[in-house]
């Protein structure tokens, strides 16, 4: 009997003693939490095997965690709430799991952000020949390059950056063969996608000596403002597309073989004409224009740089208004017969001045 009792306190000793020697474990499903600038919520998986109590870092008062312990092995989550953030581009804490005998520790790092991606360029234009350009990024947050769909004419080089202050990706061309032009565009996404910065690319042969007697109608209009860096502000930026063929909205610009234009506006439902002169350089691919005005001893002029130009579409960008910028997608309607123009021209009045009321039908 006393050997029975002596065998029953060993295995009890052992079994305590495995008890006291056994592993804690903490596994999280996430260790680093990001968020944006406004208030949010993520939620992590928590797996422990052991109690376990939540410290966070001295001075974090701008999020929780719930809940900050456990008095048993569990399997459930943490709930991490971030205020919004209003005067700063970053911050940084973390917070630690500690199991209750201290064997074990997880540290959770909690950052939020405002992801920032800044170009030089958001269009560029490539000759027909080969040949390759660069835009400077400065991006506070890791980023990547998506390409649209079939554009196997260029690449591009990164694919996918660090944050930098100034870097570059490089954008190389295939010889172009065609007669009309070619377009696309690639878009570099923040790693959290709350930034995102487009990039327009075309590539065309620019031959053209003038515009003649050609109609173009607007399908795409882009309107933004810039800082006193010459950087765009977002929250400035407005976007409209149009049906070109469509007479009652957009502008259409009249471009005629004299060096002569018309530019036609709807306000409301008056239409307007405004007469205008106009040089084309292909050259150096600018486009010169030039309104009359309701002074003879005003010029109101601005140069465009165009983008494309060909048979079936004409860009352009241009500042209209200081650090105020303009870009449109100008397609090709039709063209004019002389009696059209001299209609066109017969209702043409000066900039600023009495509003026409004259209309093609």
């Amino acid at each position: 009997m006393k050997t029975r009792n002596l065998i029953l306190a060993i295995i009890a000793l052992a079994m305590l003693g495995l008890a006291s020697c056994k592993k804690e474990t903490i596994t999280l499903s996430s260790c680093d939490v990001w968020f944006p600038i406004e208030a949010d919520t993520v939620f992590i998986d928590i797996n422990a095997d052991c109690d376990w109590s939540l410290s966070i870092d001295d001075n974090a008062d701008w999020y929780s965690v719930a809940p900050t312990n456990s008095d048993s092995d569990s399997i459930g989550q943490l709930v991490v709430i971030a205020q919004p953030m209003e005067n700063q581009e970053i911050r940084n804490s973390s917070f630690t799991i500690l199991s209750k005998k201290g064997k074990t520790s997880v540290k959770v790092n909690v950052t939020q952000q405002k992801e920032t991606i800044t170009l030089s360029d958001y269009e560029l234009w490539f000759p027909k020949e080969a040949g390759s350009k660069s835009i400077e990024i400065k991006a506070n947050c890791k980023w990547t390059v998506g390409i649209d769909d079939g554009a196997d004419w260029y690449t591009l080089a990164p694919m996918a950056g660090e944050p930098t202050n100034q870097g570059n990706i490089t954008i190389a061309t295939q010889p172009y063969e065609g007669e009309g032009y070619r377009s696309s565009s690639f878009t570099i996404t923040s790693e959290h996608g709350r930034a995102v910065a487009k990039v327009y690319l075309s590539q065309n042969k620019l031959e053209f000596d003038k515009i003649i007697n050609l109609v173009f109608g607007v399908s795409k209009i882009e309107h933004w403002n810039t800082d006193f860096f010459g950087q765009m502000i977002e929250d400035s930026y407005k976007h409209k597309e149009y049906d070109p063929f469509d007479t009652t909205k957009g502008y259409m610009m009249y471009f005629f073989e004299d060096g002569h234009g018309v530019q036609r506006d709807h306000h409301k439902d008056t239409v307007v004409y405004y007469a205008f002169t106009y040089d084309y350089n292909p050259s150096i691919q600018n486009l010169h224009i030039e309104f009359e005005t309701v002074s003879d001893t005003v010029i109101e002029s601005y140069d465009a740089s165009v983008l494309t130009a060909s048979e079936e579409l004409f860009r352009f960008m241009h500042e209209y208004k200081p650090n105020w910028w303009e870009r449109a997608d100008m397609r090709k309607i039709g063209t004019i017969t002389p009696r059209e123009k001299s209609l066109v021209m017969r209702a043409a009045t000066k900039r600023k001045g009495k509003e026409g009321i004259f209309s093609i039908r």
